[in-house]
């Protein structure tokens, strides 16, 4: 749990029950709570509007080179979910500008040169990867939040819908 308020643009560590720490960008801060986006090592499937950053001064993590924190991450804004501060544990450093994450958001075509897309694809690979990610989203999402909170803060967490 943190004292300090998130801005957007920072890289934050969140704990998960049943994984190791994940990373997550902060999207937008409110009273309550920030919106975020997970930022999770990238796999075969990952497509646009996800997008890849290095994460040079954050991670201990290698790549083929053996040069450490050099290692691409994979950041999904379609996976954005609320999450109440105290599930934000250690701030790690910031990522993006503020003017950056809101071209991504709102005019990605602007921030295109900015960023690293991943390809765009309607593959099966594609659609499940967005579906896991979606899924880990939702169940991060209501692992943070209490009954009590979503009454006082109006928060709705939905799983993907089934077709």
């Amino acid at each position: 749990m943190t004292s300090k308020k998130p801005r957007v643009g920072e890289l934050w560590l969140i704990n998960d029950e049943n994984h190791a720490p994940i990373h997550v960008l902060i999207s937008a801060v409110n009273p309550s709570h920030a919106q975020i986006w997970l930022v999770l090592p990238p796999v075969k499937g990952d497509a646009a509007p996800a997008f890849t950053v290095n994460i040079p001064e954050c991670g201990s993590e290698t790549d083929d080179s053996g040069v450490p924190g050099t290692m691409p991450y994979t950041v999904w804004p379609e996976a954005e979910i609320p999450l109440p501060y105290r599930a934000l544990t250690e701030r790690l450093c910031t990522l993006l500008t503020p003017d950056l994450m809101f071209a991504i958001g709102f005019t990605p075509d602007q921030a295109g040169q900015r960023v690293t897309w991943c390809p765009v694809s309607e593959s099966t690979s594609a659609e499940l990867r967005i579906d896991q990610v979606c899924r880990l989203a939702c169940r991060i999402a209501d692992q943070h939040w209490t009954s009590d909170d979503r009454v006082n803060h109006h928060i709705s967490i939905k799983p993907p819908i089934e077709e």
